[in-house]
């Protein structure tokens, strides 16, 4: 399944010029499973991981990181596998998705991101501890996965 620029906008509520522009730039790079336009006027197909990137990396510019910070975030969440619980040992997830229970959330600086699990009720201290080796990271960011990549899947459904 593959989504369009405009669609990826449309559900994320995020300008489709700006997302344009990350794609021009390079702050968010198509890979594997992407497909770049085969001629002028047609339209990139983004693959779901790029979709989810784009979500989270829209809400996190939104929170005020730099689009290029808010990209490499988004990334982890996007194209990276697993990621720690709140006592910060390893948990499986496939990249793109969200643990299987719990609450799954992106905890972001200016120049690191991981994915916690946890219980629904976890606090942010608890939660950004966990990302940052038992000590809350300096200028972190915390969100909540689900309605991010929720944005994602209805951009696919949409096409």
């Amino acid at each position: 399944m593959h989504a369009t620029v405009q669609t990826v906008a449309a559900a994320t509520d995020t300008a489709r010029p700006a997302i344009n522009a990350w794609l021009d730039r390079r702050i968010i790079e198509l890979r594997a499973g992407d497909r770049p336009a085969a001629h002028n006027g047609d339209p990139i197909r983004l693959s779901r991981n790029r979709a989810v990137q784009i979500a989270v990396a829209a809400e996190l510019t939104r929170l005020g990181l730099p689009a290029r910070a808010a990209a490499r975030a988004a990334y982890a969440a996007s194209d990276l596998a697993g990621g720690v619980n709140l006592d910060g040992q390893p948990m499986e997830r496939q990249p793109g998705h969200l643990f299987p229970s719990g609450s799954t959330w992106l905890v972001a600086t200016a120049d690191s991101a991981r994915v916690v699990n946890g219980p629904v009720d976890a606090s942010f201290a608890s939660i950004a501890r966990a990302a940052g080796d038992g000590r809350v990271p300096r200028g972190c960011v915390v969100v909540e996965l689900a309605p991010l990549v929720a944005q994602a899947d209805m951009a696919l459904v949409a096409g």
